[in-house]
């Protein structure tokens, strides 16, 4: 996939150009944080953003309510689409959007923090709206008119490497033409102390593989154009560079240190060369993750060691983070722009400030300013993250303008062949397809803070040692433990119940609305009731929304091809069809996709206040469903029973407005007939529809399409709950594990529709059991 845009805002320019002079030169760009109540931290500088062009942004009525992130965002993104030329309108939904951060509108949660410990609970719909991660994907769909697939991934500090990736993943498949692919993350006191509790901030400025030991955070945000080769041929693009491949993986170690034996590491660096079909000797550079700190500088020098044997001894490595600081969410993005316009016009980018190797790093960092190179061989850029994510891109800066790359296919099919459920009803599918075919009320009172609640339909209580005893769940939240439990339930049910452990081939999709929010309120209070004087950091780990991931990973011994994916209302449907993609385009054979919602305090008072409480008249729901998936030979191999076949997922985004969808269903409709043909059937052919009959959009999208008036529509939310982004796959899993819900004309596809309340869309065409059945 080519790269024909590129556009960064940091501390080290506001432009390519700018950037491009600070790191070829190595010139860093921190400054004094110079705030007095953070005085007695041990970080000192930061790579704060001094002067910033895109202010317009902050002012435009339409996205001003929102956080800083989305505005450093828009700046980036428009400087990319600029240079590539590129009219999003004119692409409709063939063009598509992977936005990727880390802690997303911290700025704007605390605040919101700052009120409530305040006497001020009061919050907006459009206020709730910009305290969530997926805000800026949905912003710049708007801004910036980009109506297909979108989607926010948040696994910390790997998520725009992985950004990339996935809209490589896009284009590669033919299911969109063009992709805006980066990341956005702003500075934040508390993400700060919660490094600096940790004792892993740098005195003074930092200097990766050398002295002194710790980080720098910086803050900005970097976007690339993708296109297809075809495409950017046809129009007389520039083309930049190519990413050739991706690889990710899980530690499946510890909340925030890497395993020191670099092994996950390594392992998204050669699914990243296996992907690009190129070897290790091949590499010309690697832009490291490259931190400061002792243990990750040790285990990425190892895993590159590991990976590469002596050709890693001749290898030029460095970190733009020597220059700009770590800028989280935005690092992978940003640092894959430095190093295309540094090895573009001949240079290296350095590692500044290099003073010696420290113990356990013996490669070639490139010390303090660029070096002259001229190579042809691709680059392999890495970043790794807290919860143990781990992402390697393979881009080659000089592309041959004679070069066509190799017909991948389509992919073979991708099975259904586990389902894992914790829901209102209790543990497991059987209680959940009871408590819908027999009314039961689910729903109590919630007490919050302050008095009673709104209604809410919670998981009951349940004993993990039942599900598997070696489980250990002291540590875990309850999202993780959740989301643990459905991840166990649908192994069991795919592999059988003694061979669930271990499945280190098996990767992990996890798929969030709002996340889990106790660790972001134990940790952000706890710095403001006490003037940011830091008494624990036992919860800043886990504030990052793909601590659950890594929770889950950790306690199943799964390292394999891992993300977790932020979409808002709908997202366990909409990630589904991400994991398909994955599998399809020969990342994983086998891997789960999952999705929770928690019912905290927290988040229902929120709801609560946003008059949301009750949303189309049904309680709030907790819960969490796993699908397991694999390729039809991998399930045929095992002679795995298959539930269901994924035929086809189509997306589209509504543009109109920031917060709310399109007037009309016309959209949704569209995208119903986009699934209908990718899937190659006729709407004649579906026997069930799953969708919210509370939703009038869902409702007449269905009335536009003819030839459905015979389905039988499956609607489960009124007896379990809203549970925001797991109530579509509730739909889907009662669909396909009822065996008396196909209609006796013997019509098998399953069309399950969500139309989000921000206008995100989506639609599947699932087969019941094996299509070729």
């Amino acid at each position: 996939m080519c790269i024909t845009g590129m556009g960064v805002v940091c501390s080290a320019g506001t432009n390519c150009e700018e950037f491009y002079e600070s790191v070829v030169h190595g010139t860093a760009s921190f400054s004094l944080i110079g705030r007095p109540h953070l005085a007695h931290f041990r970080a000192t500088h930061a790579g704060l953003i001094r002067e910033f062009d895109g202010q317009e942004f902050a002012a435009n009525p339409r996205v001003r309510f929102l956080d800083r992130f989305v505005h450093l965002a828009a700046a980036a993104a428009r400087e990319a689409m600029t240079g590539a030329g590129i009219a999003p309108a004119a692409l409709s939904r063939a063009m598509g959007l992977v936005f990727a951060t880390c802690s997303g509108p911290m700025q704007t949660i605390e605040r919101r923090y700052g009120r409530v410990l305040a006497g001020d609970a009061s919050l907006t719909k459009e206020e709730l709206f910009a305290n969530r991660y997926y805000s800026g994907a949905k912003a710049l769909s708007h801004l910036f008119g980009i109506s297909g697939p979108s989607a926010t991934v948040v696994t910390a500090c790997s998520a725009s490497t992985a950004a990339i990736g996935f809209a490589a993943d896009l284009i590669r498949l033919g299911i969109i033409d063009v992709a805006l692919a980066g990341g956005s993350d702003t500075f934040s006191e508390t993400t700060l102390a919660g490094f600096d509790g940790l004792k892993a901030t740098c005195e003074g400025t930092c200097a990766p593989f050398s002295k002194p030991v710790g980080l720098n955070l910086g803050e900005g945000a970097a976007f690339c154009v993708l296109e297809s080769l075809t495409h950017a041929r046809a129009r007389g693009a520039i083309i930049h560079a190519e990413v050739l491949g991706f690889g990710l993986s899980n530690d499946a170690y510890h909340c925030t240190a890497p395993d020191p034996s670099g092994t996950g590491q390594s392992l998204a660096m050669e699914r990243a060369l296996y992907d690009a079909g190129t070897s290790p000797s091949s590499i010309c550079y690697v832009n490291a993750h490259g931190t400061g700190t002792e243990a990750n500088d040790k285990a990425e020098t190892k895993a590159i060691r590991k990976v590469f044997g002596d050709h890693a001894l001749v290898l030029p490595m460095s970190s733009t983070k020597s220059i700009i600081g770590h800028c989280l969410g935005a690092a992978g993005a940003l640092e894959t722009v430095a190093s295309i316009l540094c090895l573009s016009k001949g240079y290296v980018p350095p590692t500044a400030h290099f003073s010696e190797r420290r113990d356990g790093c013996a490669l070639d960092y490139v010390p303090d300013a660029g070096r002259r190179a001229d190579f042809d061989g691709p680059l392999l850029k890495n970043n790794f993250a807290f919860g143990g994510n781990n992402a390697s891109i393979v881009v080659k800066v000089k592309p041959d303008p004679a070069f066509a790359p190799p017909e991948r296919g389509a992919g073979e099919p991708v099975v259904i062949t586990g389902i894992g459920i914790m829901s209102p009803a209790g543990v497991g599918a059987q209680r959940l397809c009871e408590a819908v075919s027999f009314a039961k009320d689910l729903s109590c009172d919630a007490a919050i803070a302050g008095g009673a609640g709104p209604r809410a339909a919670r998981v009951p209580d349940f004993d993990m040692a039942a599900l598997d005893r070696r489980i250990d769940i002291r540590n875990m939240d309850r999202s993780s433990i959740l989301a643990t439990a459905s991840t166990r339930l649908a192994l069991a049910q795919a592999f059988g119940a003694d061979r669930t452990a271990g499945r280190g081939d098996v990767g992990l999709f996890l798929n969030l609305s709002a996340g889990p929010s106790w660790a972001e309120s134990e940790h952000i209070c706890s710095l403001l009731r006490a003037d940011f004087r830091i008494n624990q950091v036992a919860a800043f780990p886990y504030v990052v929304p793909n601590s659950v991931a890594g929770n889950v990973c950790k306690a199943l011994r799964l390292t394999g091809h891992n993300t977790t994916l932020s979409f808002g209302p709908g997202a366990g449907l909409m990630g589904l069809g991400f994991a398909t993609i994955a599998i399809r385009s020969g990342h994983a054979r086998a891997l789960v996709s999952l999705s929770v919602d928690e019912l905290s305090e927290h988040f229902l008072t929120d709801m609560l206040e946003a008059g949301l409480a009750s949303p189309a008249g049904v309680p709030l729901a907790e819960g969490a469903c796993a699908m397991m998936l694999e390729t039809e030979s991998n399930a045929a191999a095992r002679g795995a029973a298959v539930l269901g076949t994924v035929c086809s997922t189509a997306y589209s985004t509504d543009t109109a407005d920031v917060i709310r969808p399109n007037e009309g269903a016309d959209s949704l409709a569209a995208t119903m007939r986009s699934a209908l043909d990718l899937a190659g059937i006729s709407a004649e052919d579906i026997g069930l529809v799953c969708l919210s009959e509370a939703n009038s959009r869902e409702t007449d999208a269905l009335r536009a399409a003819s030839g459905l008036r015979e389905a039988r529509i499956i609607d489960v939310q009124p007896k379990l709950g809203c549970a925001e982004a797991t109530i579509p796959l509730f739909s889907l899993s009662y669909a396909l594990l009822n065996s008396s819900l196909v209609p006796s004309f013997g019509k098998k596809y399953i069309l399950v529709v969500f139309g989000s309340p921000h206008g995100v869309n989506c639609v599947t065409v699932i087969h019941k059991g094996n299509v070729k059945d």
